[in-house]
């Protein structure tokens, strides 16, 4: 039983550390009477959003409350759609006709990343309530 119980605690002190290293990068700015702004970059606007809201959570849970959102903005800064799509076309074509993969870890030698950690930018405003 024991054995069981330390695995469960060790597994979840994993787990929360995994989370604060992937939704570690938000800011979280003070606007006075509880009120808060969260700033976060990331690659996609979902994951990027989650990010702010669970460090938003954490923040209120802190002073046993819960968050409430009041106004959330997402804005694209990465390198342009069309030429962002034309590049992964591009990449698609060019593996489709010289499709190779290196010989000793079964990698795509071709590979073009044309994202970014900071291709979204999304501001969340909060407020933490009873």
């Amino acid at each position: 039983m024991q054995k069981k119980l330390a695995f469960i605690l060790a597994a979840g002190i994993a787990l929360t550390g995994c989370a604060d290293l992937f939704y570690g990068n938000t800011t979280i700015l003070s606007k006075g009477k509880n009120k808060y702004q969260a700033v976060n970059n990331g690659r996609d606007s979902g994951s990027t959003l989650s990010a702010a809201k669970y460090k938003a959570q954490a923040i209120c849970q802190a002073k046993n409350m819960h968050a409430v959102y009041t106004n959330t903005t997402t804005k694209y800064q990465g390198i342009d759609r069309n030429v962002k799509a034309s590049i992964d076309i591009a990449e698609e074509i060019f593996r489709h006709k010289h499709h190779r993969r290196h010989p000793n870890d079964n990698i795509d030698v071709y590979s073009t990343d044309t994202g970014s950690d900071d291709d979204y930018i999304v501001t969340l405003d909060f407020k933490c309530e009873y």
